[in-house]
């Protein structure tokens, strides 16, 4: 179940998140035709077109626009290496700073209301120094996962399906089980008749259907390359 999990899901979603603090961007252009099947199945359309749109422009690119793309896939928010985001993100993070600040989005008073949240950060850097604490700037944070934050998810995945192995099996908290066989419950349990639960088994029914194939066949051109890849 584990193995399984790790091959499916974990760990290519491991790649995709330290792929733009590497700047790799051949796990970036993989990812999005091989996450095409979990947006799908999980109802993300403008994802699920964004997997073919960005493909396609991607197959577009002459070589040398293509070198120049992927070498500008990402940016550091931080100034650091190691510690790189897409621009969407970056974008997002932006947003997101500038909004609370405007009471009406307005391209006529977005430089000012830029200065100013620039100078409420350096204001607010220079008092966190003056009371003896570390100048807190928005810029110097790390996109790292941290020890702290795995511990945190480890805690909570004890808490939802037991510390224990034993503990796991037993409880219904679980979608990864595999189905009981017929006439046969765990202990609490309601009988299983909607067969095995692993969604890996959902994504790859998805990821060979001939609807996903028409649907690439309609959005992508080479498309027929790509299938067999």
């Amino acid at each position: 179940m584990l193995v399984n999990f790790l091959l499916h899901a974990g760990l290519p979603w491991l790649a995709l998140r330290q792929a733009p603090r590497s700047n790799d961007h051949d796990i970036a252009d993989v990812s999005w035709l091989y996450f095409l099947p979990h947006f799908d199945i999980a109802g993300k359309k403008n994802y699920k077109q964004m997997c073919a749109l960005t493909t396609q422009i991607q197959l577009r690119m002459t070589p040398e626009v293509k070198a120049h793309y992927n070498g500008v896939r990402t940016l550091s928010w931080a100034g650091n290496n190691g510690c790189n985001m897409f621009w969407d993100q970056i974008q997002e993070t932006a947003n997101n700073l500038i909004k609370p600040h405007m009471c009406e989005v307005d391209d006529n008073n977005l430089g000012e209301c830029v200065t100013r949240l620039n100078g409420i950060k350096e204001v607010e850097s220079r008092m966190a120094g003056i009371f003896g604490d570390e100048p807190g700037d928005i810029t110097a944070s790390s996109t790292r996962v941290e020890i702290d934050d795995i511990s945190a998810v480890v805690a909570k995945l004890k808490e939802a399906l037991g510390g224990t192995f034993a503990a796991f099996c037993a409880t219904r908290a679980s979608p990864f089980r595999a189905a009981e066989p017929e006439g046969r419950t765990r202990s609490g349990d309601v009988p299983d008749t909607q067969g095995p639960t692993q969604p890996w088994k959902h994504v790859n029914a998805v990821r060979i259907s001939k609807e996903l194939n028409k649907y690439l066949n309609d959005n992508l051109v080479n498309a027929p390359e790509i299938l067999q890849d």
